[in-house]
């Protein structure tokens, strides 16, 4: 018994040095010391290749394991995948990688690698954090440095293909160390030393980046730039000029005395004449719109298709837009651009939010935060234009998903700082939708969002939230920058942060998750004097009545010359009895600035935010409508109004009246 106890215990000892990977298995890339555990995204290194090397296998330090754990594993090389292994218990901690991730001279490789929890999600991922990024090490004797990255996921959920890497830089890391070694054989390499792409004739040197082992050395380089069977250079390195347009592949078969020949094709290596269709929208004048042509390099051919209904519009550069709708912000919901140099042509195609003005402040990016319930930015603006700002689209950087997302814009009276996560604070102004362009975190593309309807902000400070979210559900990503940076950011017409630098949330109008946060964006809006347009927008908050809701006034006719000035008030108590008040300014009444605490006179928590030049009586339970008619008078053009409604409440307060919103008017076309 005993001798068949021995018998089967060698047996296993030896099925399991075969099954087990060695620790080894290649000379290791020394990383630093662990310093801490980080619960949260996906954690790595990148460095550049010294030299050819095959990567081995990958260790996972067990200083982040919890229980329950499996391994996960991604390694990239110029930004391609080359291994992805996920949900492993690995023997020894080794995940081997098969097959080896070979890297060449220049490359840049990415390792992430790490724990996962059993339950994975977008922030489930278990690293071993390493200081001091970048980190000085070798690899296989040749110094490298280890630079700070990862992907801004768990790359264990399935999901993880829905976010970006995070970019190369500075900071902690995560720890796993790769096991590398030389390769044996020949091997064909493909480099070049001047750019692969541009307009024809393009002139590109070729670098050879193949190995080979033989003492020898390569004692045969054949170079197809064409990749048509026709030898075109032996040299070691060559220089080719295309003269043509097109996409070539590029061939090489190297040949040494010991180990015989080897070839590689680089597929579309080379490309001339390519195109990017690209394009600029400025204002000529109110409804007319220039479109001209900013493609890289230049079109030589134009085809403007302003619906996207599959018929060509124009085919001059600039074309020109006449809007159907007055006023100087264009918002086309569906806008296809081909351009065309030589052999090539690219369509860009999407919506178009252009304004007489716009105001971008930060865009520099650098982080961001997902969810799937609605995610965003709070923070503050100051209207500085006298005229005011009437907003016709928002501009935002969604990242790393492609297609349509909704959009709602939220303001409140003076700042964001200390209504975060209020929902009854805020006032939704405006909404829209916009179309995501798949931008990598960290490098975002502010898009631009058209609103449904314009809304007016008069002079003054506001809160602002700006919160994106998928239809139907998903995962909605925004970027932003940690603050404070450089805000405020000072425009011709407002100023984006003037108080605080703004925070973020995971939920439309939740608490705040992180701050300080950047918005990265800014506003598409016109003036009066340069469109004439007709304006109406909320800016200042009221009071709840002995209803529990605050009376809020609707617009249900924009105040047109020669029109009617109409506006329901909601939430207005039995007997149905209000005061209209309608001022000229919201800055100052009787001599004393506005807002003006109406705790005074016994209404606490209430404020009068206009100047009641006109007062009129409005009846309705719980709905009352004030008209005011607009004289056809064109010296009325850009005149501002402002309405609250004092509503008879009488055990509301002493003063017995509660007290609506605030909305402001401009008289135009």
């Amino acid at each position: 018994m005993m001798k068949q106890l021995s018998l089967l215990s060698g047996s296993l000892a030896a099925i399991a040095a075969v099954s087990a990977p060695a620790i080894g298995q290649g000379t290791a890339v020394p990383i630093g010391p662990h310093a801490t555990v980080y619960n949260g995204f996906s954690r790595g290194y990148e460095y550049t290749a010294p030299a050819d090397h095959f990567i081995q296998q990958v260790e996972l330090p067990t200083d982040a394991l919890q229980v329950g754990d499996t391994a996960s594993c991604l390694i990239l090389v110029n930004g391609v995948q080359a291994f992805y292994n996920v949900g492993t218990t690995p023997a020894n901690n080794i995940i081997p990688v098969a097959p080896p991730v070979q890297a060449a001279p220049g490359d840049s490789v990415v390792v992430i690698a790490h724990w996962s929890a059993s339950l994975t999600s977008n922030f489930s991922a278990h690293n071993s954090y390493g200081t001091g990024a970048p980190y000085a090490t070798t690899l296989l004797g040749q110094p490298i440095v280890l630079n700070r990255s990862g992907w801004q996921w768990d790359i264990g959920d399935p999901a993880y293909i829905n976010a970006n890497v995070l970019a190369t830089g500075t900071g902690s890391y995560g720890r796993s160390t790769i096991y590398v070694t030389p390769p044996a054989g020949i091997f064909a390499g493909i480099s070049t030393t001047t750019p692969t792409s541009g307009a024809s004739p393009l002139t590109v040197d070729f670098a050879d980046a193949s190995f080979s082992d033989d003492p020898g050395g390569i004692l045969l380089y054949e170079w197809d730039f064409e990749n048509d069977g026709v030898v075109d250079s032996t040299l070691q390195n060559p220089t080719h000029t295309y003269t043509t347009c097109g996409v070539f592949d590029v061939s090489l078969t190297v040949t040494d005395a010991i180990n015989g020949s080897n070839s590689t094709t680089s597929v579309g290596l080379v490309s001339t004449d390519a195109i990017v269709a690209d394009f600029t929208v400025s204002s000529l004048a109110p409804q007319v719109w220039e479109f001209t042509d900013n493609s890289v390099p230049p079109a030589t051919s134009w085809a403007w298709d302003f619906d996207n209904d599959g018929t060509v519009d124009d085919t001059n550069n600039p074309a020109f837009y006449v809007s159907p709708t007055a006023g100087a912000c264009l918002n086309l919901p569906d806008v296809a651009y081909t351009a065309t140099l030589a052999c090539n042509s690219d369509t860009k195609t999407g919506p178009v939010f252009a304004a007489t003005n716009s105001f971008i402040g930060e865009s520099g990016g650098g982080n961001g935060t997902s969810s799937a319930g609605g995610v965003g930015n709070y923070f503050d603006i100051e209207v500085t234009n006298p005229e005011g700002i009437n907003v016709c689209g928002i501009g935002c950087a969604p990242y790393s998903f492609s297609g349509i997302f909704d959009c709602n814009v939220y303001i409140t009276s003076g700042t964001h700082l200390g209504v975060e996560g209020n929902a009854s604070a805020w006032q939704l102004a405006g909404s829209g939708q916009g179309v995501g362009v798949g931008a990598p975190f960290g490098a975002p593309v502010i898009v631009g969002v058209g609103m449904g309807s314009s809304f007016y902000l008069p002079p003054g400070n506001y809160g602002v939230g700006v919160f994106i979210s998928i239809p139907g559900g998903g995962t909605a990503n925004i970027a932003y920058t940690n603050g404070p940076a450089t805000a405020p950011y000072v425009g011709t017409d407002l100023i984006i942060h003037p108080n605080g630098v703004g925070s973020s949330a995971t939920s439309e109008l939740g608490p705040v998750s992180f701050t300080p946060r950047l918005f990265n964006g800014g506003f598409y809006y016109d003036v009066c004097s340069v469109s004439g347009s007709a304006a109406t927008g909320y800016y200042g908050a009221g009071c709840p009545g002995t209803l529990g809701a605050t009376s809020t006034i609707d617009v249900l006719s924009m105040p047109t010359i020669g029109g009617t000035y109409s506006l329901d008030v909601n939430n207005i108590p039995v007997p149905g009895i209000g005061i209209m008040m309608t001022g000229l300014t919201n800055t100052v009444w009787n001599g004393l600035p506005l807002p003006f605490d109406l705790g005074v006179i016994g209404a606490p928590g209430c404020n009068l935010l206009q100047d009641v030049a006109v007062t009129s009586t409005i009846v309705g339970a719980p709905v009352a409508n004030f008209s005011l008619g607009i004289p056809n008078n064109p010296a009325l053009q850009c005149f501002k109004l402002f309405n609250q409604a004092a509503i008879l409440d009488v055990t509301a307060n002493g003063l017995g009246f509660s007290f609506s919103n605030a909305q402001a008017g401009v008289i135009g076309n």
